[in-house]
C-alpha cells in the first residue's frame, strides 16, 4: 500500500482486523500520521501499533520534516488527535 495515500492503506486492509500493526515504512512524518490514522481502527482491543523511525520527529528542517504536528508529538498526546489513548514511548 502507498503511505501517501490513506485511501489505499485502507483499500489494502478492508475486512481485516490485526493484534499487531508495524509501520516499518516511511520516514515523514505525513507517511506515518497517514498510517496511523487509516490503521488504527484495523486494531483489535489490546493490540498493539508500532511505529519505527520516531527519532525523525526529532529533526526539525530534515528531509522528514514534512508535516506538524510531528508524529511523536501525536502520540504523546502533545497534538490533539484523538487517536492515541496510551503510548508507550
Amino acid at each position: 500500500a502507498n503511505q501517501n495515500s490513506p485511501e489505499s492503506l485502507r483499500a489494502a486492509t478492508v475486512g481485516e482486523f490485526y493484534d499487531i500493526i508495524i509501520d516499518d515504512g516511511g520516514h515523514s512524518m505525513r507517511q506515518q500520521q497517514n498510517t496511523l490514522a487509516a490503521l488504527w481502527d484495523r486494531l483489535r482491543p489490546c493490540g498493539a501499533f508500532v511505529v519505527e523511525d520516531l527519532h525523525t520527529s526529532n529533526f526539525p528542517g530534515s528531509q522528514w520534516d514534512d508535516y506538524r504536528p510531528t508524529t511523536l508529538d501525536v502520540i504523546t498526546g502533545e497534538a490533539p488527535s484523538g487517536l492515541v489513548d496510551f503510548a508507550w514511548i
